[in-house]
């Protein structure tokens, strides 16, 4: 039983230092790299090319979203039903924003609804939510691209 311990023991030490080792190499090899590559810029602009969000790297698909819509910390975002489609009624899905309340004041008129940022997309048997929104995100930033938004480095 204390040789089984001893060896757990010994293995454990081995692994942690083996880790150590790793951590060390990959630090040096960072230091010594005079040409480590940076991240580039990439700059969101509008069809007007106005720059809207900069970013160091390639941003995720809901970044621009939110840089695109000018989303505020109360604004909401998700995925929602529509009443079925076709003669199969199945659900479709969109992307829509529901901007807050500003100063307490209620929307009026034509803001009340939500703002459909996505075109529709049907629901697939057996698909995760975060997959069905991961595929409207993807359906509302090729909608940006054909009206004329890009990304630039």
């Amino acid at each position: 039983m204390h040789g089984l311990a001893d060896f757990d023991r010994l293995l454990s030490g081995h692994a942690a230092a083996s880790r150590h080792w790793l951590r060390s190499e990959r630090t040096l090899a960072r230091a010594s790299s005079p040409t480590s590559p940076t991240p580039a810029t990439r700059l969101l602009r509008d069809p007007q090319g106005q720059v809207v969000a900069e970013w160091s790297g390639a941003p995720s698909l809901a970044e621009i979203l939110v840089a695109a819509h000018r989303l505020q910390p109360g604004d909401w975002c998700g995925a929602l039903a529509e009443e079925g489609q076709g003669a199969a009624r199945q659900p479709a899905w969109r992307l829509a924003l529901f901007r807050a309340d500003r100063h307490g004041q209620p929307r009026l008129g034509r803001d009340t609804g939500p703002l459909w940022i996505s075109p529709v997309l049907s629901a697939r048997a057996g698909e995760r939510p975060a997959e069905l929104l991961q595929s409207l995100r993807r359906a509302a930033v090729q909608a940006l691209w054909a009206q004329g938004w890009r990304l630039a480095a």
